[in-house]
């Protein structure tokens, strides 16, 4: 358990990041430092794809670092100072600063989170090989990052009481910069933690058969494997519906529901359900399968979030169930398709004799921040295309797209994701043939 969480810290940090990016970011930028909407949307879309396009690479180049330290770590041990300094700069922008100044920041944050964030997410598979301990193991992760998202999510309000910070824009800045320290100090921390308590298991293999050698091969031969390529495609689709609420929950709360004062309420019961159900989501993969487990998570997040269509001003309650509900599949969308993925891995290795966790990861950093940058950067520009005015009520027919965009655009992403992810084919029992395939061949390899 010591290995564990000192393994899953890092993700506790850099999930102080990911919340404010997508959720209180925008919000501060539009209506305390004054950058319209539609040029927010765009710059996190060019950031965020920008940043997406490196990962692959930076995934690879974790997969051939050879130092005394090992693959994974040197990257924890330095690319974590650079995002600290990222972030202190985005959470205290200047006086008269702009589009630039995030667009800046952003694109330099992003940059030092992947490169911590996908060592790190590498070398998790390497730490165990078996089917269910991964998911153990991935559930300590991410219940981490989880409880990470549910400070970020109540920071600002936390940090204002505080500081006695006003609801003004002076009050606002002084909150995010006071923010900013906090959250940098422990993205320095936390990694460095894992960094130095954590020892890696990777072994080179004694043979290895053909290995894509270019980025262009490298990518067929990871896109090849089938298993993988349906995963990756589910969640695609799936990271994409969830990036809108994520976007779009304030000014849902503030012009659906016109229930602003529940906003943070609602984040911290979303992401304490999501963290209680870790381990009943980790039972059910044990007892049912994986799979089986993240169809059910889908199923129940597209019947219980379309309910949230028909709601109006004053329907707290209502949402307060939804919140609650949907947030228990939240928890499944994260540990059971990386738990699934790790096992795709193992196939990958299989078939080409080497280990590239970072190649995987990298693949799977791209959809997920390319979703999520589509989520934000169409969303926004919509909404403000749609007549939104920062800071007053809105007309009938931004409210109408906010419950489209919020409710029904996301759901039918679900229900695709859901689609696509039953014909994943890897059970316990082919992971079980595909690890003795793999000791057999250490066996052949290993010398006599």
């Amino acid at each position: 358990m010591r290995e564990r969480l000192a393994y899953g810290a890092p993700a506790f940090a850099l999930a102080l990041f990911g919340v404010p990016v997508f959720v209180h970011l925008p919000k501060f930028y539009a209506d305390v430092v004054g950058v319209p909407l539609g040029a927010l949307g765009i710059a996190i879309l060019l950031t965020r794809s920008w940043d997406a396009l490196l990962d692959p690479f930076i995934g690879v180049l974790s997969d051939r670092t050879r130092t005394r330290w090992g693959r994974r770590r040197p990257y924890l041990m330095f690319a974590p100072v650079p995002l600290a300094l990222a972030v202190l700069l985005l959470f205290a922008p200047p006086e008269g600063s702009g589009v630039w100044w995030f667009a800046g920041t952003m694109t330099v944050a992003f940059l030092a989170w992947t490169l911590v964030q996908i060592p790190h997410q590498a070398l998790g598979p390497e730490l165990t090989a078996d089917h269910h301990e991964r998911t153990s193991l991935f559930a300590v992760r991410d219940g981490l990052w989880i409880a990470g998202t549910m400070v970020a999510a109540a920071g600002p309000a936390i940090v204002a009481r505080a500081l006695g910070a006003g609801q003004d824009d002076e009050g606002a800045r002084h909150t995010f910069a006071a923010l900013g320290v906090i959250y940098a100090g422990l993205l320095v921390a936390l990694p460095w933690l894992c960094a130095f308590v954590v020892r890696e298991r990777f072994v080179v293999p004694a043979k290895a058969t053909a290995i894509a050698t270019t980025p262009r091969h490298t990518l067929r031969e990871a896109l090849a494997n089938r298993p993988f390529r349906l995963l990756l495609a589910a969640y695609a689709v799936g990271a994409l519906g969830g990036a809108l609420p994520g976007t779009l929950l304030f000014f849902y709360v503030e012009h659906v529901l016109r229930a602003p004062a529940y906003t943070d309420l609602f984040l911290g019961l979303y992401f304490l359900s999501g963290f209680v159900c870790l381990p009943l989501w980790t039972a059910a993969a044990r007892r049912f399968g994986k799979k089986e487990a993240f169809v059910s998570a889908m199923a129940m997040s597209v019947v219980v979030f379309s309910g949230a269509f028909v709601l109006g001003p004053g329907d707290t309650d209502w949402f307060t169930a939804i919140v609650v509900l949907s947030g228990a599949g939240f928890g499944a969308s994260l540990v059971l398709p990386s738990s699934m993925q790790a096992d795709t891995i193992d196939l990958d290795e299989l078939e080409t004799g080497t280990r590239r966790e970072g190649l995987f990861l990298g693949l799977w950093s791209v959809v997920t921040k390319a979703s999520a940058a589509v989520g934000a950067g169409v969303a926004l520009p919509i909404l403000g295309a749609a007549g939104y005015v920062a800071g007053a009520p809105q007309n009938a027919d931004v409210v109408l797209v906010l419950r489209l965009l919020y409710c029904l655009v996301p759901c039918a992403c679900y229900a695709a994701a859901l689609l696509i992810v039953v014909r994943y084919p890897l059970d316990e029992a082919a992971h079980a043939g595909i690890r003795a395939a793999l000791d057999a061949r250490k066996g052949m390899d290993a010398p006599a």
